[in-house]
């Protein structure tokens, strides 16, 4: 009898285990496309991806957990250091937005007559605002990440200065001293640089990307989910761009515009949080 109740809690497990895998599976405007072996600096992950529908964008399933937000050595806005937990799981565009999608989607090319652009279908879509991000977000179900999230999903359990280590490396990210002091004065194809441990490309680097968060200073004791101020008057964004010097390509450097603001180094990377998607909620019961 002790066997056959052994093996019925196992078989629940596993059934249980497999369904789990399946709701992420079945995810609304989106197609499962497989898993894939990731690793960086020392982490290593087996990634789900999925291709969204409508616009064609290859995303990854960036799984929940807790890490330390900010640092300590860097900039008075980062700190303090402080303990952060995204409760639940959400997908993550592999990299930034593309012209090419972006005029799919919005039927506008802002960057175009503009300086300091290279013109084609990979090229990450510059000239991009905050609230023109949040158009498109409309227009696709997608969301902006929070900054939380945003930074949580570069780390990918990384505790280094960069997500590579603590030196900054070419192989890895687009920035001043190999794209502007050369004379490449433009964004450059995305994907072209080494991934995180998640699977994300160009998180460092390349073009600053939006959040969704009011800039604010920390509030430590928002440490579940935090997704910044109700009012404020600059928005969030991340990541550095070809423009800026190598601090700026760090997780945890943090900048902020006008939501208004369109230039040549701002660009946007969306997500979709599995919170709001009907099916998820539908096979959760």
């Amino acid at each position: 009898m002790k066997y056959i109740l052994l093996f019925i809690f196992a078989s629940t497990l596993v059934l249980s285990q497999e369904k789990k895998i399946l709701v992420h599976k079945e995810i609304t405007g989106f197609i499962y496309l497989g898993t894939k072996s990731y690793s960086c600096n020392g982490q290593a992950n087996e990634i789900e991806e999925y291709r969204h529908k409508q616009t064609g964008m290859e995303f990854v399933l960036i799984p929940a957990g807790s890490f330390a937000m900010g640092s300590e050595t860097g900039e008075d806005n980062e700190k303090p250091i402080h303990k952060v937990t995204i409760s639940k799981p959400f997908l993550m565009c592999k990299h930034e937005v593309t012209q090419k999608v972006w005029e799919d989607v919005m039927g506008l090319a802002p960057w175009k007559g503009k300086k300091n652009v290279k013109v084609g279908d990979n090229y990450p879509a510059t000239y991009i605002s905050w609230k023109n991000a949040v158009k498109f977000c409309e227009k696709t179900s997608l969301s902006l990440p929070t900054e939380a999230q945003w930074e949580y999903a570069c780390r990918a359990g990384s505790k280094t200065k960069f997500y590579w280590g603590d030196s900054m490396r070419d192989d890895y990210a687009w920035y001043s001293k190999n794209t502007y002091l050369i004379g490449e004065v433009y964004a450059h194809k995305v994907k072209q640089k080494k991934p995180n441990a998640f699977g994300l490309y160009d998180m460092s680097g390349n073009v600053w990307e939006w959040c969704n968060d009011w800039y604010s200073e920390y509030n430590k004791l928002l440490n579940i989910d935090p997704v910044g101020p109700e009012k404020g008057t600059l928005r969030i964004m991340r990541g550095g761009s070809w423009l800026d010097p190598k601090k700026c390509c760090r997780p945890a450097y943090r900048d902020c515009f006008n939501a208004d603001v369109v230039y040549d180094i701002l660009g946007v990377r969306f997500c979709y949080a599995l919170e709001d998607d009907p099916k998820i909620q539908k096979d959760s019961k």
